[in-house]
Order: structure tokens, then C-alpha cells, then sequence
């Protein structure tokens, strides 16, 4: 999963 969806990114963020 590579930047698929904005909010997706964002969780990774904050879940990392």
C-alpha cells in the first residue's frame, strides 16, 4: 500500500 487514500496515510501516520 503505497499513499492509496489520504485518510489511510494519515493513520499511518499517527499509527506509527
Amino acid at each position: 500500500n503505497v499513499i492509496e487514500h489520504p485518510t489511510e496515510t494519515k493513520f499511518r501516520r499517527l499509527r506509527k
